[in-house]
């Protein structure tokens, strides 16, 4: 036993830093911005959180965007308070610190991805 955690089949195959054989730090911030994506869209869904109108344009931008640590930076820095006081920015913050080390697309940001765009999809519809 090497003391290094067990984790489960799908977290093992998704964190980034699955090419490596120890966890690394953005394993663990993945892991948590992963699960609070999920709540939060079980949460949507369930109708126990409804975004400000903000983060749902909010949203809508970043599903369309090609995600890079720099564009995420960038929208990351948005003023907005409404945008700032949502728990949407919690769930997306981490992004940048993985994209330092996976590309767009990359399985590990499909939580995030699904999140926003469930959000963006009703957002086009209202």
């Amino acid at each position: 036993m090497s003391g290094q955690p067990l984790l489960c089949a799908p977290c093992q195959e998704d964190r980034p830093g699955r090419r490596r054989t120890h966890l690394i730090d953005e394993d663990f911030v993945w892991q948590t911005m992963s699960c609070q994506a999920h709540d939060l869209a079980d949460a949507y869904t369930a109708g126990r959180w409804l975004p400000y109108e903000d983060e749902h344009r909010w949203a809508l931008g970043l599903a369309r965007a090609h995600w890079t640590r720099t564009a995420l930076e960038a929208a990351l820095r948005d003023p907005n308070p409404y945008l700032r006081a949502g728990r949407l920015v919690r769930v997306v913050e981490p992004l940048p610190r993985i994209l330092a080390i996976v590309p767009h697309g990359d399985r590990s940001l499909r939580p995030v991805q699904a999140l926003l765009d469930t959000l963006a999809t009703r957002s086009t519809r209202s």
